[in-house]
């Protein structure tokens, strides 16, 4: 227990300890950035995770993130980053939609399984967590929620899509698909009193 702790403690203090770079991305960091801020994703001991959004560079970690999320380049030229997003909008307005068919075949085996987990004592929430920007006009144009989550709904009441609730809607994802760690306290807060209120029937 205290090797883990001291363990924990070091690897949330080096400033060397970049997550997922390459020994010389760090050391190069460290010789040609001597202000680096140091990485930005920090990994506790009980396997929760801060992001400190501050210390990326924006808006080139969101444009990665989108490519990411919408899982291939659309332009590979852009001159300005007004280029490259304004590529993407209109990209995603041309994206289909995800398959149907597959969905409600996953959907039902999902539910299959959470139901032997409440057979057992154990309680099962489907939780639609927030995106923000372009990436949840991505997932928006792929999965439309009065086509997906509404089935969703209707098959497994005990769900939560953040876009319901003003107090969860409200929270801005910087790369458009994770919370700063600064709003994780406030938007736990507001998650658990609509799951005391909507799950377990407490006010």
């Amino acid at each position: 227990m205290i090797n883990n702790k001291i363990k924990a403690w070091l690897n949330n203090s080096l400033v060397t300890h970049l997550e997922g770079a390459k020994p010389g991305t760090v050391i190069s960091t460290l010789a040609f950035t001597p202000k680096s801020a140091g990485n930005y994703l920090i990994t506790h001991a009980d396997r929760s995770r801060d992001a400190d959004y501050k210390k990326v560079q924006m808006p080139n970690f969101y444009a990665a993130r989108l490519q990411r999320h919408f899982g291939k380049a659309v332009i590979k030229d852009a001159k300005t980053f007004d280029e490259f997003f304004s590529a993407y909008q209109q990209a995603i307005k041309s994206t289909s939609l995800a398959g149907q068919s597959e969905f409600i075949k996953n959907l039902k085996h999902l539910i299959q399984v959470s139901n032997k987990i409440e057979t057992h004592g154990g309680k099962v929430i489907f939780i639609r967590f927030p995106t923000s920007k372009l990436v949840w006009e991505v997932d928006n144009q792929r999965y439309p929620k009065e086509k997906f989550w509404r089935v969703i709904a209707e098959q497994y009441p005990r769900s939560i899509n953040f876009s319901d609730y003003e107090k969860l809607k409200k929270f801005k994802a910087p790369d458009g698909s994770h919370l700063d760690y600064r709003d994780k306290k406030e938007f736990t807060a507001s998650l658990l009193k609509i799951l005391q209120m909507k799950i377990f029937n407490k006010k």
